[in-house]
């Protein structure tokens, strides 16, 4: 009778842990879901702004670093692609896009890596 009563303390054992997995996995997926439900609803309204706020640090970064030109002009041909879209078409408009984007992150990807180069006029 002992060893009956060992094997039922045992399925016993086994089904507690087996709940417990399932019950901290359900906790995790509805911490994630009400994450992602956050994210959704709170965060994504203020996709843009956070955008604008970060193109907009990093271009002044990039003008103090003396990299004006090469940054605003990305920000400039950036802009022109949607009008260009409405003249000329998609391809050409994601030609200009893609130039102006890269543009920019490339001067600010410079003004981050190399911080002593100064032009006569920036202090």
């Amino acid at each position: 009778m002992e060893w009956m009563r060992d094997v039922w303390l045992m399925m016993r054992d086994q089904t507690v842990r087996a709940f417990t997995v399932v019950y901290v996995t359900l906790y995790v997926v509805a911490l994630v879901f009400i994450a992602l439900v956050f994210l959704k609803f709170v965060v994504a309204p203020l996709g843009p702004a956070i955008t604008f706020f970060l193109v907009l640090g990093f271009t002044v970064h990039s003008i103090e670093k003396g990299w004006a030109v090469m940054s605003l002009g990305g920000i400039v041909l950036y802009l022109a692609s949607f009008p260009a879209y409405k003249m000329w078409g998609v391809p050409l408009s994601m030609i200009i896009l893609m130039l102006g984007g890269g543009l920019w992150f490339w001067a600010v990807f410079r003004s981050l890596t190399e911080p002593k180069r100064r032009l006569g006029i920036m202090k």
